[in-house]
């Protein structure tokens, strides 16, 4: 793993801006996926339940989630990749989606368990315990978290979109080399479905 200029682990190697992972995503998501019309009776646009009682609904699923359609995978019903598939809506006829190509040796590369987390959004007091000569610098370092430009921190900022599980435990890692994270806490939690 590299450093970016701001001396924060991010696993990135660009130092104009932290791109890695934003180039991955984005390039994940210009795949389109030509799909015929199936001719699978489990295709249907109805809610799906969890354990815990909570329904999945078709407006859950983030727009260009890959779906899956491999209708022989034995994790098919805890998956959100199969299980945003059988939510797709009818008229939808390409986007992203999971190769046949992930399937290896009996597993999934691409498995994503159907499961809630606990998310979060906004900072107000993310930066409380950093010393004041070193707050510019945590905030950078936190930005680069965020890849380039100041969108994606800002937004996960105001709530427009939410930090998984694993990203507030990368943000607060960051902020340990500032200073204590005891008490140190995102300004708002909800339990959402793990996407992610």
């Amino acid at each position: 793993m590299e450093l970016c200029e701001c001396k924060c682990e991010t696993g990135i190697t660009s130092s104009s801006g932290c791109t890695f992972l934003s180039d991955i995503l984005s390039c994940f998501e210009n795949v389109s996926y030509l799909c015929h019309q199936i001719g699978d009776d489990s295709m249907n646009n109805e809610n799906i339940t969890d354990m815990e009682g909570r329904e999945l609904k078709a407006e859950d699923i983030p727009w260009g989630y890959p779906v899956c359609f491999n209708s022989e995978c034995g994790d098919k019903d805890r998956c959100m990749h199969y299980q945003a598939r059988l939510l797709m809506p009818k008229d939808r006829y390409s986007g992203a989606a999971v190769y046949p190509t992930a399937w290896e040796d009996g597993k999934c590369r691409c498995f994503r368990e159907k499961r809630l987390v606990k998310k979060a959004w906004g900072f107000t007091k993310l930066y409380d315990n950093v010393p004041p000569r070193l707050k510019a610098e945590a905030r950078q370092c936190v930005h680069a978290l965020f890849g380039s430009g100041n969108g994606p921190y800002y937004r996960a900022h105001h709530g427009e979109i939410m930090l998984s599980p694993q990203k507030q435990e990368e943000i607060l890692k960051v902020l340990a080399k500032f200073g204590r994270i005891e008490g140190i806490k995102f300004d708002h939690y909800v339990t959402d479905w793990d996407f992610d």
